[in-house]
């Protein structure tokens, strides 16, 4: 989802320049920054506005993930496909974006809010309570193993 308290953003930034990265002058180095798909233009100029009224980064790059995950998964857009469908599933919504010639049809963009805590709710469902250990939260965390080391979907070469 998109960022709601502009001030706990700007902490967190803050915290992962100085005690993550080690950083004490953010104005020397670049700045890249994703965003979902969904997130409107006022909110992608907020996110600007902060980033060069408190940080001043070197440089600004504000991108949409979905376009780096499909460049990183082709190798770059000169060594492979640059059309294609990126499906983005998160912990609380999915992505489907389109991407033509390496950019993404932003008006055919669809979001369904569902993602991966749901789906985890539902495989625990499934599975019978006497193969899940004790106790709800222990059965979701073992249902959430499951899903995440047997419930891969990848898209085979052509």
């Amino acid at each position: 989802d998109t960022i709601r308290d502009w001030p706990v953003m700007e902490a967190l930034w803050q915290e992962i320049f100085d005690e993550g990265l080690k950083i004490d002058n953010p104005e020397f180095h670049p700045l890249l920054v994703n965003h979902p798909p969904w997130a409107t233009v006022e909110h992608r100029q907020k996110l600007v506005e902060l980033a060069f009224e408190k940080f001043h980064p070197e440089r600004l790059h504000v991108g949409l993930a979905a376009e780096w995950a499909w460049y990183s998964a082709n190798e770059g857009a000169a060594g492979g496909q640059t059309t294609g469908l990126v499906i983005d599933v998160g912990e609380c919504s999915t992505s489907v974006v389109p991407i033509y010639e390496g950019r993404a049809i932003r008006r055919a963009v669809g979001r369904l809010d569902i993602g991966g805590s749901k789906l985890t709710m539902e495989f625990r469902k499934i599975i019978p309570d006497e193969f899940l250990p004790g106790g709800f939260l222990r059965s979701y965390e073992y249902a959430e193993q499951l899903k995440e080391s047997h419930c891969s979907f990848l898209v085979p070469d052509q």
